[in-house]
């Protein structure tokens, strides 16, 4: 039973790789129809029908991985000079609990999945959608979770993966285009193609320069070198 186990979570884990291998990033059309889904209103009180939607733009505006906003606290947000800076130094993710039984389940936080935490400085973006995030949450101490479920809970990647999906079909995108990873390869390959430096969007992102460059902007149209490079603005990673 215990082999049988290791084998299935094997088969998930290959599953779950050979996934990120295959997404896709969106295009500008497709960024637009799901940035206007993410924002869509409900007729009777005006308030955003889906309650993952800036959760979705804020992992669009940064690349930053789901679990590592499902870690997110309101604590790890500091303003200086009128930037804000995020530290990025955990996960939150399902794992099973042992002593609850089989089919049993909780959350848990570990370690970025480099193992590194990084501090980074928001863009203008990034910076209103977590605005927005917070004049709607209820829970805004600097110990409570900035990703909250509609029951006001703190949520995990698995959940806002399905929650995010739900976005994605509601924006008419095509059916191959799923999972949080999209939005992540959609960050980079836009900065790409903005022009900026794969080994700072891979310092940004949380992830090595050939990972970026083969799984998230091969194949994609090169930028004139005569055009010069962008800077984006963060803080060097730090080891944890």
């Amino acid at each position: 039973r215990v082999k049988e186990e290791i084998k299935a979570e094997f088969r998930s884990l290959s599953a779950a790789e050979a996934n990120e291998r295959r997404v896709m990033a969106l295009s500008d059309s497709q960024i637009k129809k799901l940035e206007d889904t993410c924002r869509t209103r409900n007729e009777n009180d005006g308030m955003y029908k889906y309650t993952a939607g800036l959760h979705a733009l804020f992992l669009l505006y940064t690349g930053m991985r789901c679990g590592e906003l499902c870690s997110l606290k309101w604590k790890d947000f500091e303003e200086v000079d009128g930037t804000i800076y995020m530290t990025i130094d955990s996960t939150r993710f399902i794992a099973k609990d042992r002593s609850g039984g089989e089919k049993a389940y909780m959350a848990k936080e570990g370690i970025t999945k480099n193992a590194k935490a990084r501090i980074l400085a928001l863009d203008r973006n990034a910076a209103n959608v977590l605005a927005e995030i917070q004049e709607r949450s209820v829970k805004t101490d600097p110990a409570d979770y900035v990703a909250l479920n509609r029951n006001n809970n703190p949520t995990d990647a698995g959940k806002m993966g399905k929650c995010i999906n739900t976005l994605y079909r509601n924006a008419r995108l095509p059916r191959e285009i799923s999972g949080a990873h999209v939005l992540r390869k959609t960050f980079a390959t836009q900065k790409y193609r903005a022009g900026f430096d794969v080994n700072m969007i891979a310092t940004y992102i949380g992830d090595i320069p050939s990972t970026v460059w083969e799984h998230y902007i091969s194949g994609q149209e090169s930028v004139d070198a005569g055009e010069g490079r962008g800077v984006i603005n963060y803080v060097p990673a730090l080891t944890k």
